[in-house]
């Protein structure tokens, strides 16, 4: 790495389920400022809408399609680990189908239709309780439809978080790296 500042971007998959051969979709890639230097970080995702830095941490947010939305606990805030695959199209939410063993799981699963649509890093000290929170704002338009409450379902394993605080959780929140907080808002249509 040159150690020059880079900017993230995430592309959405070309389909809600199929395998493409198109190379990059379904990424989360990064260039230095200037456009120079593309490069994929991860691959996996289906609609990577969120992306931000919090504690020297790349964050992703990413959603499942349509067809699963009778599964609950399929949407998504991810960690990015360089060169990881996050398992779209085969493997949605925390999955531990032997297909899906070699693929990060999410850090935190959030209700399925839920749609993070949005991802901030908030480091100021103008709302001291936020600062060092990552604010994920969630489209409710499906979570109303299917009568769903806004409540995260848990996610099972290491390093995984048990559930998704309302109220911003714990400072040192088991869903997030040391000293990172991750608060939802449901957006109403």
């Amino acid at each position: 790495d040159s150690g020059e500042a880079r900017i993230y971007v995430g592309t959405g998959a070309a389909c809600d389920t199929c395998e493409t051969a198109e190379s990059g979709r379904g990424a989360i890639w990064s260039f230095v400022l200037d456009g120079r230097d593309g490069r994929i970080e991860a691959t996996g995702f289906r609609q990577p809408a969120g992306v931000e830095i919090l504690n020297a941490s790349l964050w992703v947010t990413d959603s499942a399609p349509a067809s699963v939305f009778d599964v609950p606990g399929l949407d998504e805030i991810n960690w990015v680990d360089p060169g990881a695959d996050y398992g779209f199209p085969r493997c949605f939410g925390v999955d531990s189908r032997p297909e899906c063993a070699d693929t990060e799981q999410p850090r935190v699963v959030l209700p399925t239709g839920s749609t993070p649509l949005g991802l901030a890093a908030y480091t100021s000290d103008i709302i001291p309780e936020l600062s060092g929170s990552l604010l994920v704002v969630l489209n409710s338009f499906r979570l109303v439809r299917q009568g769903e409450a806004l409540e995260p379902h848990s996610a099972e394993g290491p390093g995984l978080a048990p559930s998704l605080p309302s109220d911003c959780g714990a400072k040192d929140d088991p869903a997030a790296r040391p000293g990172t907080r991750i608060c939802c808002h449901e957006h109403a249509h």
